[in-house]
């Protein structure tokens, strides 16, 4: 039997986040600043450039991480 699906309530800036995850990289780096610096995995990713790099190969191998663990948001 599937898990059923959490609901949660996120502040603005996060739930942005996510529903961008949803899309692509350019749609998830729009929400960093352009000298963001994310750290993933041992990696460091400076910028909106490499974040959307970042993204972009995470989403090609992986596909969306929330729904990979039975989250919605909004």
């Amino acid at each position: 039997m599937k898990p059923a699906a959490k609901s949660l309530n996120l502040p603005k800036p996060i739930a942005a986040y996510f529903t961008a995850d949803r899309g692509d990289g350019e749609a998830v780096s729009q929400c960093f600043t352009e000298n963001a610096v994310v750290k993933d995995e041992g990696h460091t990713h400076k910028g909106r450039a490499a974040i959307k790099e970042w993204k972009t190969a995470g989403l090609r191998q992986d596909g969306p991480p929330l729904r990979r663990r039975g989250i919605q948001t909004g």
